[in-house]
């Protein structure tokens, strides 16, 4: 992670619906197939979550096997998950973490969230966009992906 380059900029309690946006951030210089994406953190429910976008939205046509790629994916995922919004296509990688780990760990909280949640995606971008593109089947890009993790 010390390719990642972060630029952060706080926002004063921005309220979207009813969730308090505390900072947004484009963070840059990933290895696959996008340079940068865009993060909020925020305050929702007493937690707080990181959400990264990613920067192609899903056809409807493609939705069900992105659904299925994500659910390979997110299978056994340590930390994190990936998400779908099947209304409009939209892609992101998501965390959150309790008050009580915020208190202990302080700022280093925030900034694994602003980096984790962009490296996620940036994992994945490669073989997701093949199952978008409709070039691979979810399972054929899975299985793809985990041989380049083995490999790594």
């Amino acid at each position: 992670m010390e390719s990642v380059s972060i630029h952060i900029k706080p926002f004063h309690e921005l309220t979207i619906g009813e969730e308090c946006i505390l900072y947004r951030a484009t963070i840059g210089k990933f290895s696959g197939k996008f340079p940068t994406y865009v993060v909020g953190v925020g305050v929702e429910d007493d937690c707080l979550r990181c959400r990264s976008v990613f920067p192609v939205s899903v056809p409807k046509k493609r939705r069900r096997d992105v659904a299925e790629y994500m659910a390979r994916a997110n299978y056994d995922m340590k930390c994190g998950t990936l998400q779908l919004n099947f209304e409009d296509g939209t892609v992101i990688a998501y965390c959150s973490c309790m008050p009580s780990v915020i208190n202990e760990e302080g700022n280093r909280a925030v900034e694994f969230m602003f980096a984790f949640t962009p490296t996620l995606l940036d994992a994945h971008s490669e073989t997701l966009l093949k199952v978008i593109a409709g070039e691979s089947s979810p399972l054929e890009a899975y299985k793809e992906f985990e041989r380049r993790v083995e490999n790594a």
